[in-house]
């Protein structure tokens, strides 16, 4: 019987009757439980002979039962998982109305006061992909609602994929701290989010994390205790790589963008008249001068010439380390700090290959190529230009301080990242060893809302009749019972007696009728041959009953000259056995002490 939705949206719900092809139970794993093949034999077919348990098949992946669930017997549920489960559990919640609810994780959701039971999860035995757990008697008249959880390892191909993102969250996680040490708090939020992408990968409802990076319960932070090392080789170079980008106040160090600033400044210094005209004498002095063209040809003097002419964008540009067309540095990615450090060592090497000109030409002979067509106050500003404090010696300066930190900044960033990948590849390890839990169902069923009905056979005795008789009866349970229970295990006497108390109603077998043989009658059955019994009885075993009640019979009028006969009733007591209703209806009532089935 298929089930319909649940008022979740997730469930499966599916009831049971005691009579009729309803099915019992509803289940439905989580989305990371896969199919099991079918197998080419049937892995829970039940045992031959009595196992002394019901015997019920469960079908985890469809949410189904085999057929109808017992009660006030154990039931052993059979059932398939995939490969890899290294252990399964399962939990009921129990309610005497209809509204029985749970969520995905096995949440109860209504109604008030309901919980799951028992409280420790009932465990199930693994034979490979065959599981088996045994279910406590289950009541009557009661609503249910089962959880089964199964556990498995998490797969290595999971695992790995599950190591890109435990790398994005270490990344942005340690980028928050901003000490060198690890705190309590950092430490639980990053195992938390951990924790939260290990079930976005897995699919899984719940993941058992105890003594691994995941785990999050008090005491326990691997983190701050086993990966302490890897974290501080985490922090340590993220401490550098932040006091380079933010500088230090306390300590007088400027943040890098105050330093890229003063740079720009000091390039915007470069544009002075005496350097633009200096390189317009030697380019005419060049003319015809090939050792004066090579030197003005080189790299470095091509560069510096650049910055000379350069206007605001082009300078900012390479203040900040950037060449033409190139987007903002990340200061997070070592190989753009390479980038960075690059484009401030050219600048150091152009600077300082214009400063070399320019010391060149202010120590060269009036005469020579150098020097024609310069005047001497010429020469004095171009030596101001390159004076310790001038401004072309203080941009150098400052690209050659730009271009250590930039270096500096790739070093830790290497050396961050690499601790990442170490850490990374070790939550990878954990991550592999760690059972993962996929939830089951949130459906719920009945158990049966019909009272029991059973055959009663057995003698009886009528005091004042002085006569024992064998009679057949149908006894009337007040609530269901089941016959394959144990009635000593379901309690004391006295808190089983709704479970062995019935009442009786029947017909005697053989006639109570008196008289013949010369002697004078006094009574005659009440239908036929046969007297109509009624009363009640307690099961003293499982198939063993007394009872007592009342015969009921015709008797004749005590005056001798009346005829008449009128109903009249005589108490009785009784023993008897419960037969099957069906066994015992079966080829008619006249086969019961026939020998007949």
């Amino acid at each position: 019987m298929a089930g319909s939705p649940g008022s979740d949206g997730r469930c499966m719900r599916l009831s049971a009757r005691r009579r009729g092809p309803s099915v019992l139970g509803a289940f439905l794993l989580a989305q990371a439980l896969v199919s099991v093949p079918a197998a080419a034999q049937d892995p829970c077919a039940p045992p031959s002979g009595d196992t002394g348990f019901a015997e019920v098949r469960v079908n985890l992946s469809a949410g189904t039962f085999d057929h109808v669930l017992p009660f006030d017997v154990p039931a052993r549920v059979c059932g398939t998982v995939p490969a890899g489960t290294t252990s399964i559990t399962v939990q009921y919640a129990v309610s005497k109305t209809a509204n029985l609810s749970l969520d995905s994780s096995c949440r109860l959701l209504a109604p008030p006061g309901a919980a799951l039971q028992p409280p420790a999860p009932i465990p199930g035995r693994l034979d490979g992909t065959t599981f088996r757990v045994i279910l406590p008697p289950l009541e009557a008249d009661r609503y249910y609602a089962f959880c089964f959880q199964r556990r498995a390892k998490v797969p290595d191909d999971v695992a790995a994929k599950f190591r890109a993102k435990a790398r994005d969250v270490l990344d942005r996680g340690f980028a928050q701290v901003s000490s060198g040490t690890l705190t309590e708090e950092d430490s639980r939020k990053l195992r938390g989010e951990l924790y939260r992408r290990l079930l976005d990968v897995t699919g899984a409802a719940v993941a058992i994390v105890d003594g691994t990076v995941f785990d999050a319960s008090p005491g326990q932070d691997e983190l701050r205790g086993k990966f302490r090392d890897l974290v501080q080789k985490i922090l340590t170079p993220q401490i550098r790589r932040n006091r380079i980008v933010e500088g230090n106040p306390g300590q007088a160090i400027p943040p890098l963008s105050e330093r890229q600033h003063d740079f720009d400044e000091a390039l915007k210094a470069l544009r002075a008249p005496e350097l633009a005209d200096l390189f317009t004498r030697l380019d005419k002095n060049a003319v015809d001068d090939s050792t004066l063209q090579a030197m003005l040809a080189s790299q470095n003097l091509t560069a510096a010439r650049a910055l000379v002419r350069a206007d605001d964008d082009q300078l900012l540009l390479a203040a900040q380390g950037r060449g033409p067309g190139e987007a903002a540095t990340s200061l997070t990615d070592p190989d753009q700090a390479a980038v960075m450090a690059n484009h401030y060592d050219d600048d150091a090497a152009a600077l300082g290959a214009l400063v070399n000109l320019i010391r060149k030409v202010a120590d060269a002979p009036p005469s020579s190529t150098l020097r024609t067509g310069l005047r001497e106050d010429e020469v004095a500003s171009l030596r101001r230009q390159i004076d310790p404090k001038g401004p072309l010696v203080r941009a150098g300066n400052l690209a050659f301080t730009l271009n250590g930190l930039a270096q500096d900044l790739q070093t830790n960033l290497i050396d961050r990242a690499a601790a990442l990948d170490a850490l990374a590849d070790k939550v990878q390890i954990e991550a592999a060893g760690v059972e993962v839990v996929d939830g089951s169902t949130t459906g719920n069923f009945a158990t049966s809302q019909n009272n029991y009905i059973s055959a009663d056979a057995g003698l009886l005795y009528p005091p004042q009749l002085k006569t024992a008789v064998t009679y057949i009866g149908v006894n009337f349970y007040f609530r269901p019972v089941n016959k394959d229970a144990n009635l000593a295990q379901l309690g004391s006497f006295f808190g089983t007696f709704s479970r062995r108390f019935a009442a009786t109603i029947g017909l005697t077998v053989q006639s109570v009728a008196d008289g013949g043989s010369g002697t004078l009658q006094t009574r005659q059955d009440l239908f036929g041959s046969q007297a109509l019994i009624l009363g009640g009885g307690l099961r003293v075993t499982n198939s063993f009953r007394a009872g007592a009640g009342a015969i009921i019979f015709k008797q004749k009028d005590r005056n001798p000259l009346v005829s008449q006969y009128s109903v009249a009733a005589s108490y009785y007591f009784s023993l008897s056995f419960d037969l099957n209703v069906a066994k015992a209806f079966q080829g008619g009532l006249g086969k019961l002490f026939g020998g007949g089935s």
